[in-house]
């Protein structure tokens, strides 16, 4: 008779220790479900009986609102008593953001080997972010001797499991052959990953990447005689894209192109001349009158200007100024027309 009394009291209290659980999940889904839609004093109402009821989630969560002041006075201190909570209980959530408080001297004395010693309890139960954070330790010798490999490999773990931030972290150890030999295939793909996470710096290093190709064939291309590609590889010189500015440089391969006949980099290299120093207005109006003699009407106009006025190198010939300012207005350039009433006013 005791034995069944004892039978139906256990299952007595397996019910109603059902019944409390479901209601506890379902009040921590109310809070969740506030929390995501902002209403921060609904998910607070929702929670803060549960966190006191030793709910780790609840407690994470409460952690977090008091870190980020959410519905809340943002307060480290609180936060990092809820953090605890949570960690203490074995939730890698809490455990992972009570390492990063310890990491950044938050409510606590900053301090790597703590925050080093929780990041590695989340880690253990698979946290991805955890492992990133790990490896980043690792990377920066912070708390932990430095090992490119060590933060190699825990990157590798949490980027498998899709953290954008460690597949960042990776990629770029690939681009830099760091542990591994460098390949710019994988960095590439895991800066593509991270990226299409939203991951701002996986989405720039793509786009470096992208230059760096593109400007390889482009000097290929430039190296083989193409004036057109000539011309674009003086142009990145001339501006730093995807190279350091240099002006030496610029001039080179502008006149690769120029020699060529091709116009932009005769008028380019006729404004280098004659704007950069050193100058050199023999260099400067040879170019623009090559550019010139192709019809061009903005190299006719310059022209034009160099004989108009005094000390632009040439000697002042207003006829000659006349002669390529009418070829440039019949082009349709608009100031040739007004500079050439001016000279006809001032010969008059």
């Amino acid at each position: 008779m005791n034995r069944m009394m004892n039978v139906n009291r256990f299952h007595f209290l397996c019910l109603v220790a059902a019944i409390f659980s479901t209601y506890s999940y379902a009040e921590f889904d109310d809070g969740l479900a506030a929390y995501k839609r902002q209403d921060y004093q609904t998910a607070l109402q929702e929670w803060r009986p549960l966190a006191n009821q030793g709910d780790a989630s609840a407690q994470n969560y409460l952690g977090l609102m008091y870190r980020d002041g959410l519905g809340v006075t943002q307060n480290d201190g609180e936060a990092l008593i809820w953090f605890r909570k949570s960690a203490n209980q074995g939730n890698a959530y809490g455990q992972n953001k009570l390492g990063l408080m310890h990491h950044n001297g938050r409510g606590v004395i900053k301090n790597n080997v703590e925050a080093l010693k929780w990041f590695r309890k989340a880690a253990a139960q698979g946290y991805a972010p955890a492992q990133f954070s790990i490896g980043y330790m690792y990377e920066g010798g912070r708390g932990v001797a430095q090992s490119d490999k060590q933060a190699f490999a825990w990157y590798r773990k949490a980027a498998d499991q899709g953290d954008a931030a460690a597949q960042y972290c990776l990629g770029r150890m690939y681009a830099e052959g760091r542990v591994v030999m460098r390949n710019d295939a994988e960095a590439e793909n895991w800066y593509r990953k991270a990226a299409d996470q939203g991951h701002s710096g996986a989405q720039s290093s793509l786009k470096e990447m992208g230059e760096s190709k593109a400007l390889t064939n482009l000097r290929e291309t430039a190296e083989q005689g193409d004036p057109a590609a000539q011309y674009a590889l003086g142009q990145a010189y001339y501006w730093g894209k995807g190279v350091p500015r240099n002006i030496a440089e610029t001039k080179k391969w502008y006149r690769k192109a120029a020699e060529q006949g091709n116009v932009q980099a005769q008028k380019k290299l006729g404004f280098i001349y004659g704007t950069v120093s050193p100058q050199d207005h023999f260099e400067e109006e040879k170019w623009w009158r090559k550019a010139a003699e192709q019809g061009d009407s903005e190299a006719q106009f310059y022209l034009g200007t160099m004989y108009r006025y005094e000390n632009t190198g040439v000697v002042a010939n207003y006829s000659e100024a006349m002669r390529w300012f009418r070829k440039a207005a019949e082009q349709g350039h608009p100031e040739a027309q007004l500079q050439i009433q001016q000279l006809q006013n001032r010969i008059k």
